[in-house]
């Protein structure tokens, strides 16, 4: 490796280090042949462990923003303590006992205060102190906070640095081999040029009775080839197959030429057999295809190897025949092939099926209405804040599909959020039987739908590293959708048992 990536690493505040930028790649790798497997598996792990770090972060961002209200609170309540220390009036109260349940109650001066610091552990602190200690939680816990979304956005833009860094080498490789290629594949051109040459060379200076024999060889091929091909011929070329087989070796001496010679007689009068025998089957088979189709009625009585001679003497003109036959018969099959035009069905962006009866995907067009229809729909839900476009309007209205808008905006770091009370009320309409089956869609099928279907998914039971590997596969990873998902209070999803979804 070169020197960039052994030099001492910048770090933040709290220790993280920051990913270098990869300016030269070259450089960076230590030369021009070195390979990329081991510093894009470098990257690889290093971005593992910023995205481990920065979900380490957000977990804790996360309980700090939890725990600070219930400190801020329990700090007034110790303050209120105080300013009622000397009052002779008792304080009169009421407890929560449980959600909806509450129980009045008077309390009388008293200087300690039991504050509850987790683990099974309550301790008695003056009130002093107690505020002294809470005072200083607080202002620790918030700082916590600060430093982890500082932490955050450092290790978001160390992941991106390192997504570059990525990139980047991979083009440079993939440059690399590209250009290499096209040198190999210049350098192959030019080595066939010179060996081609060579070979004509060396092939024209060869002796002449290998020309000769060579020749021979030729001259019996192509008359085996001809007595194969036209049975006609047979007769004829029978004194040149014997005579070119028995100058096929003219280096045998007189009387072993004169031994071999039958048996060569003999194996030019079996090729000779054989070739008549295939080409009357090749008469056969091209005379029975013609017979029904071109033979008159009255001709079709006399024997069929009689009217199969007449018809069909030459192979060449038998095949003639069928290929016009065939070509005559191509026009009345047009007509056939334009009346069954193939239908075409397009899924819409990001379609997927959640559950039975369920189904999402990004906002569908004109050319998704097929595959809708195949659906069977009976309800369409749309997760957006802007209205419904006219065209999937029109085609509910005209197939009678019923249309849930909920208008919902994405959750965007750090004032906006999705609303709880229509996503809940969206999940409720899910849950019911009677709505299926349904499409629930946004714009891309990728956030709002996602975060729905992620809730949904906890209402099944699932665990939340299945659910947030769902969600990644169609959206990736969104920190603020994923925390959405993991506080969301299931407890607010009413629905009618009656008709509940067979799946829940």
């Amino acid at each position: 490796m070169a020197t960039s990536s052994n030099q001492h690493l910048e770090v933040n505040p709290r220790g993280i280090p920051q990913a270098p930028f990869i300016s030269n790649v070259q450089e960076h790798l230590g030369g021009p042949d070195h390979d990329v497997e081991p510093t894009l598996k470098k990257f690889q792990e290093t971005m593992s462990k910023y995205k481990f770090m920065e979900m380490n972060t957000a977990q804790r961002r996360r309980g700090l923003e939890e725990k600070i209200p219930d400190i801020r609170k329990t700090l007034q309540m110790v303050e209120f303590l105080k300013q009622k220390k000397d009052d002779p009036e008792p304080i009169r109260t009421t407890f929560e006992l449980n959600d909806t349940l509450f129980a009045k109650a008077e309390l009388e001066q008293t200087d300690n205060v039991h504050l509850w610091l987790g683990a099974n552990v309550m301790l008695s602190y003056p009130l002093d102190e107690a505020i002294q200690l809470l005072s200083s939680k607080l202002a620790g816990a918030e700082k916590s906070l600060v430093a982890a979304k500082e932490d955050l956005d450092f290790l978001r833009d160390q992941i991106t640095t390192m997504e570059v860094n990525t990139a980047r080498v991979h083009n440079w490789d993939v440059k690399r081999r590209r250009e290499r290629r096209e040198q190999a594949e210049m350098e192959g051109n030019l080595g066939n040029g010179v060996s081609a040459s060579s070979w004509l060379f060396t092939e024209s200076s060869k002796s002449g009775s290998n020309v000769e024999t060579q020749k021979s060889l030729c001259f019996s091929t192509e008359e085996m080839g001809s007595s194969r091909t036209n049975p006609s011929n047979d007769r004829e070329s029978q004194p040149t197959l014997a005579s070119s087989t028995h100058k096929f070796d003219p280096t045998l001496p007189s009387s072993e030429a004169e031994e071999r010679e039958p048996q060569a007689q003999e194996a030019v009068k079996t090729t000779r057999d054989e070739a008549i025998q295939t080409s009357d089957e090749t008469d056969l088979i091209a005379g029975s295809r013609i017979q029904s189709a071109n033979i008159p009625s009255e001709s079709r009585g006399r024997h069929p190897r009689t009217s199969q001679r007449a018809q069909t003497r030459n192979p060449s003109e038998a095949l003639n025949v069928e290929g016009a036959t065939q070509e005559r018969s191509l026009p009345s099959l047009a007509p056939q092939i334009q009346s069954q035009p193939q239908s075409v069905v397009v899924p819409p962006l990001n379609f997927d099926m959640v559950a039975k009866g369920v189904y999402r995907s990004g906002h569908p067009n004109e050319r998704n209405f097929g595959f809708l229809r195949g659906l069977e729909l009976k309800s369409i839900m749309y997760l957006a804040s802007d209205d419904y476009r006219p065209n999937m309007a029109r085609f509910a209205m005209e197939e009678g599909i019923r249309v849930f808008h909920y208008s919902v905006n994405m959750n965007k770091e750090p004032n906006t959020e999705m609303n709880a009370q229509d996503v809940a009320s969206a999940l409720s309409t899910v849950l019911d039987r009677r709505n299926l089956p349904m499409l629930i869609h946004c714009n891309k099928g990728k956030y709002r739908v996602g975060c729905l279907v992620g809730i949904l998914r906890r209402l099944q039971g699932w665990s939340h590293t299945n659910i947030f590997e769902e969600y990644q596969r169609f959206a990736g990873s969104k920190i603020a959708d994923m925390e959405f998902i993991e506080v969301f209070d299931l407890s607010t999803v009413v629905y009618d048992p009656a008709y509940r979804a067979d799946w829940l």
